[in-house]
């Protein structure tokens, strides 16, 4: 969004989503896209946490997020992608994905969130 001087317009007090991301799980873990992502941590299979570049204001955002296996696996099965165990924070959030049995974690092709709320 640019002004009409053609200055960039901040963000601050729409519903606009304020992080969002997605990752390649496999191999080495890395970001195809993202916004406002200063980095990603791969802590085990299936499990990353990503950080912000600029804090949210509280931990109390909303976000969802999805998952993609490799289309090029036959059974691509119900897969999950939630908030893992611990609790978000105001400048990162740790992301699980899994079967939809929550059997195995799995590393995906593409894990994908988005964040929304105040930023800092």
């Amino acid at each position: 969004i640019q002004n009409t001087s053609g200055g960039a317009v901040t963000l601050t007090n729409q519903s606009a989503a304020k992080v969002w991301w997605c990752i390649d799980g496999t191999g080495t873990v890395e970001f195809r896209d993202s916004f406002n992502c200063a980095s990603v941590t791969d802590n085990a299979a299936g499990d990353y946490t990503t950080n912000y570049t600029s804090s949210m204001s509280s931990a109390n955002y909303g976000s969802g997020s999805q998952g993609r296996r490799d289309p090029a696996v036959s059974d691509n099965g119900n897969l999950v992608s939630n908030m893992a165990g611990a609790a978000p924070t105001s400048s990162s959030m740790r992301q699980d994905c899994s079967r939809a049995d929550f059997a195995s974690a799995e590393d995906l092709d593409r894990c994908n969130a988005i964040v929304c709320g105040d930023l800092a």
